[in-house]
């Protein structure tokens, strides 16, 4: 395709360029509020930036002084993470947080912290050098990289030298950088096992904190989750709040509603999602805002085959509903997918169901209707038998067993 001004395009097209240039206007935007904050608060501590956290002492050995001293958050999200994981952590500041997964994931894992402030970036970076020979690894396994937690594709390195002194004025350039952009994308889709941060979503900016959900939603693996600690109101803020810069880079006027934070994430695909941990912080006019860890699992997306297999909610509630709204009341079989039916045995759900074994290979791809009033379908005599015997005590898994 020739050269040409992107005027000549099509509407399509043009409407693509003038997006990308918006977006490339904010990527290259100059230092904003938060990071001019945070960026001080990199030498010199600012206590007003975070909530009262104890940690435990063995967790923080490991990692010096001059970066335990810069610690801003208002969770401990780290404790959630296993021996062989990779984790990302958004916000990643000094790099306490990193530091501290590092220990836990050991020499196998690997943790990578994406943060927009350079004086953050370079602080932590010279940590790492100290904390591998703390813990004895032969080699780094952590990263820092500069990045916009709301669009984890992008690092902002690679983005300048990408495009500097060139102009995106036609759909030719775009294609062009769109193309190198793609051979270098900062997080892939599906390469995490756990994505945690601490304090830092309620810094993006309101009309992007879908995009970031989504973000983090795209770079989970299938059976990966999110250990998220942030900051949360009881009603809405109103709109003088949000224009108080000290507000909303302290963490407060850029806050979810307690409610809306775990509809976020159900929004995009994730389920399960759980409040591990919260409480008080502080007051702003009528507002109360709290500090809450969130969990929550991806998996719950894709077809539904049959196995036929059932489900017996143990209690204690009389019933409940998952978030793909099937509903289990105590004591009763329910039949359900095989997607669904592995669900229940993983976190958040296992201990709190039994589960029947699967008396067909899901490899056979037998449809299965998985809304409210599912039935089995084709389910043989034979079958039904088989069925049966399971229910009255055949091969089933007892709670917080894995079929």
């Amino acid at each position: 395709m020739p050269n040409q001004d992107f005027q000549s395009l099509d509407p399509r097209r043009i409407e693509r360029l003038n997006q990308f240039q918006k977006e490339v206007a904010y990527l290259q935007r100059d230092l904003d509020a938060t990071q001019e904050r945070y960026g001080a608060a990199a030498d010199v501590s600012e206590e007003a930036l975070c909530c009262p956290v104890d940690y435990d002492a063995a967790a923080l050995s490991h990692i010096p002084q001059s970066i335990l001293d810069i610690d801003y958050g208002c969770g401990d999200p780290t404790v959630y993470a296993e021996e062989g994981q990779t984790v990302l952590d958004l916000g990643s500041g000094s790099g306490k947080h990193v530091f501290m997964i590092a220990k836990k994931v050991g020499p196998n894992g690997r943790v990578i912290g994406i943060d927009k402030t350079p004086a953050m970036l370079e602080k932590s970076r010279a940590g790492i050098p100290e904390v591998m020979v703390n813990l004895g690894f032969p080699k780094p396994m952590v990263e820092f990289r500069r990045g916009l937690i709301e669009n984890l594709k992008v690092d902002l390195d690679d983005f300048a030298r990408l495009t500097q002194d060139r102009k995106i004025d036609s759909y030719d350039a775009l294609e062009e950088i769109e193309q190198a952009l793609e051979q270098c994308v900062m997080i892939p889709d599906e390469s995490i096992d756990l994505v945690v941060s601490n304090c830092v979503l309620n810094l993006v900016d309101d009309d992007r904190k879908k995009q970031l959900m989504q973000e983090i939603y795209r770079v989970i693996k299938k059976t990966g989750s999110v250990a998220i600690s942030d900051i949360v109101a009881d009603r809405p803020i109103p709109e003088h709040l949000k224009k108080d810069d000290n507000l909303w880079t302290g963490c407060l006027s850029g806050a979810f509603q307690w409610h809306e934070f775990h509809q976020a994430f159900a929004a995009v695909g994730f389920h399960g999602m759980t409040e591990v941990k919260s409480y008080f912080w502080q007051r702003v006019e009528d507002i109360n805002f709290h500090s809450v860890t969130i969990r929550a699992y991806k998996g719950k997306v894709g077809p539904c085959y049959e196995t036929y297999r059932s489900a017996l909610y143990t209690g204690p509630m009389s019933q409940v509903a998952d978030d793909d709204g099937h509903v289990f009341v105590r004591g009763k079989w329910e039949r359900v997918c095989e997607k669904t039916a592995n669900l229940l045995t993983r976190a958040p759900y296992a201990g709190q169901f039994m589960v029947t074994a699967a008396l067909e290979d899901e490899a056979k791809k037998i449809p299965f209707d998985c809304g409210p009033k599912a039935e089995h379908l084709g389910l043989s005599s034979e079958l039904e038998k088989k069925f049966q015997e399971a229910l009255d005590g055949g091969s089933c898994c007892e709670p917080g067993e894995c079929c």
